[in-house]
């Protein structure tokens, strides 16, 4: 009889012990990196740590294909002990360019996220856009002469500044659009034809806070975009400050439909070790 009272106090100890363990709550808790991979992308989540109130990490993805990958953020969810959270703020979506990759720190808001011992991050939001869309037609841009304003397609484009010097042309534009699809521009496939015949491709964005090369707008959006030539050489033949230029804009204006990938789901463990 006494053996067995031990036996059931013994259990009832370890039970609660387990259960208070479950309960803990951390200052600050660490989970393990993790990652997931399909045919088109692959997805990391690192460094995520949280407090009571709040989760944040890195995600990265990692563009397999030869198209643009588009990640909407606010149609993701965090699930933690069956309660749904979203990202904090109006994130931006990430455009990931084509064999590129991209990264941006999450922040979810919430309750209790410290004493979590895994939670679950439903990625939906990925889409797949062409990187050979099919142009809306539109009318040459004839330098000098060409009208500030123009409209093609749901497109709606304004030139707020123009450089046109020998060393450099640049025109930036403020866009605005109102079609029905999603409007994507792509500025490197503009070109620019000069005198001798031949036409120039527009200069590729570049550096640290370059735009990504296409330019999302949904309905009722407006954006800002440039083209940019450097100097083409030739001598005064070709001196852009002197002579007349024509851009011709190709494939630069495209109405498409994103393509959805099928979402992902990436638990998240706690890391033991560096919790605390």
């Amino acid at each position: 009889m006494k053996k067995n009272f031990l036996v059931v106090v013994t259990m009832l100890t370890l039970a609660t012990t387990i259960q208070a363990q479950k309960l803990k709550k951390y200052d600050k808790l660490f989970y393990v990196n993790t990652k997931q991979e399909t045919s088109d992308v692959t997805v990391f989540i690192e460094t995520a740590v949280a407090n009571d109130k709040m989760l944040k990490f890195k995600i990265k993805i990692v563009n397999k294909t030869n198209d643009y990958i588009i990640y909407k953020t606010a149609e993701t969810k965090l699930v933690v002990n069956g309660k749904e959270y979203k990202p904090s703020g109006k994130e931006k979506e990430m455009i990931i360019s084509p064999l590129d990759n991209d990264s941006k720190v999450i922040n979810i808001m919430g309750d209790g996220f410290n004493a979590a011992r895994s939670c679950n991050y439903v990625i939906d939001g990925l889409y797949k856009i062409s990187s050979k869309g099919n142009g809306v037609a539109t009318a040459d841009y004839k330098l000098p002469g060409a009208k500030a304003d123009f409209s093609t397609g749901g497109f709606n484009c304004n030139m707020t500044s123009l450089y046109k010097q020998t060393d450099a042309t640049k025109l930036d534009f403020k866009v605005s659009y109102t079609g029905e699809k999603t409007g994507c521009i792509f500025p490197a496939n503009a070109t620019l034809l000069m005198p001798d015949g031949n036409e120039y491709p527009a200069k590729k964005p570049g550096g640290l806070f370059a735009k990504p090369g296409l330019i999302i707008l949904n309905k009722g959006t407006t954006d800002e975009f440039n083209v940019t030539w450097d100097q083409i050489q030739g001598g005064k033949a070709m001196d852009m400050q002197k002579v007349p230029l024509t851009i011709k804009w190709n494939e630069t204006f495209c109405e498409l439909t994103p393509i959805n990938i099928k979402s992902l789901s990436m638990d998240l463990e706690i890391d033991e070790t560096l919790s605390k």
